[in-house]
This record gives C-alpha cells, sequence and structure tokens, in this order.
C-alpha cells in the first residue's frame, strides 16, 4: 500500500450493508454501517459477487466491467441506491 491514500464506501444493496474503506499511511481501516461524505470511489455490488471477488473467482474489475446482476464503480459519488 505504502503511499496510497483513498477513501472508498462499498455499498451491497441486496442484504443493506454499507462500509467505509480507508487507506491511510500504509494502512486499510473498514468500518461497517458508515459511508463517506467525500469519497474517492463508491463502489455498489452484491454481496454474493463481492464474495466471488474476495476469493478470486472472478476478479472484481471484470464484474464492474461486465456489471453483472448489481456491479458498479463511481468515482467521487456517495448517493447510495436503495437496490440495483
Amino acid at each position: 500500500m505504502g503511499d496510497a491514500a483513498f477513501v472508498m464506501n462499498l455499498l451491497t444493496p441486496d442484504n443493506g450493508e454499507t462500509f467505509v474503506v480507508e487507506v491511510s499511511n500504509g494502512t486499510l481501516t473498514s468500518l461497517q454501517g458508515f459511508l463517506s461524505d467525500e469519497p474517492d470511489l463508491t463502489l455498489t455490488i452484491a454481496r454474493a459477487d463481492l464474495e466471488k471477488a474476495m476469493i478470486g473467482v472472478v476478479p472484481l474489475q471484470q464484474q464492474v466491467a461486465e456489471e453483472p446482476r448489481c456491479s458498479r464503480a463511481t468515482r467521487r459519488s456517495c448517493s447510495p441506491s436503495p437496490a440495483c
């Protein structure tokens, strides 16, 4: 992570979870149930699709590009949608 620094909102609307994820000073921090007012990135994705990315079955970049079911990424956006 090194010099990387960003704030990301992560939303999984199919189960209503929200997270703010921050990378700063080489440390990744996530807080469930919160969203940033000024994120660098907002990712909205179905939980099942997120899990596929987490275990390496389908890369996140591929899912965002193909937009299966409910994946999208927006920069500098903090308007969560209630559902896909």
